[in-house]
């Protein structure tokens, strides 16, 4: 019949849309239907009973203490984007003490701290914040007029233009955990689209061309 899908937008770059091209192909007879929304939302609508799989991250809140069955797909790191005449885009890694006298362009999550201060802060550094730039697609653009620099999700490295790079930060890189959460009793489609999910190599090209 109908599996219902659930996923936040950075998992809709690569690792949703993959995973569901191959599902659709082993399982054509399953209609594949998506939402995209925060963690949380999709948690609630997976409670109510509209969502028969969804693809969460903990970050920014954590993972809900109790009411779905969660399976840890991957560890997602954060990379940092830099456009390509930057000092240190010649370097396969960079170490976040080296950039802490940049303008970073972020957009802060309200009442929670960020992957971001926190990993500065065991470097030792606050960073310097700079323009507030929610979307992605926005804060590529401000990076690529060398206005700053901003953390991306390994998840998102397909989507990042080619006028930028993305380097690995060596030592406590900071990352995010993304899970799939199923009701209490999930579908078998779910449960097969779970491990495919778990299978799923996603791009992690840290040098777009």
């Amino acid at each position: 019949g109908t599996l219902r899908v659930g996923s936040f937008a950075t998992a809709n770059v690569d690792l949703v849309p993959g995973t569901l091209k191959r599902f659709a192909e082993r399982r054509p007879g399953v209609e594949l239907r998506l939402v995209e929304g925060l963690t949380s939302r999709l948690m609630d609508r997976l409670a109510a009973g509209a969502l028969d799989v969804a693809v969460i991250s903990d970050y920014p809140a954590g993972l809900p203490a109790e009411g779905a069955r969660t399976v840890l797909l991957r560890e997602d790191r954060l990379l940092v984007a830099l456009p390509r005449g930057h000092r240190l885009a010649a370097y396969e890694d960079v170490d976040l003490r080296d950039l802490a006298e940049e303008t970073w362009i972020e957009a802060a999550p309200r009442g929670q701290p960020t992957l971001l201060v926190t990993a500065c802060a065991a470097a030792g550094f606050t960073p310097r914040s700079g323009m507030r730039v929610a979307e992605w697609s926005g804060k590529f653009g401000f990076v690529a007029a060398g206005l700053g620099v901003t953390l991306v999700p390994e998840l998102a490295a397909r989507a990042v233009p080619g006028d930028l790079v993305l380097r690995p930060l060596r030592g406590m890189a900071p990352a995010r955990k993304v899970y799939a959460a199923l009701p209490g009793t999930p579908l078998p489609a779910a449960l097969e689209l779970v491990e495919m999910l778990g299978e799923w190599k996603v791009c992690t090209t840290v040098s777009p061309t």
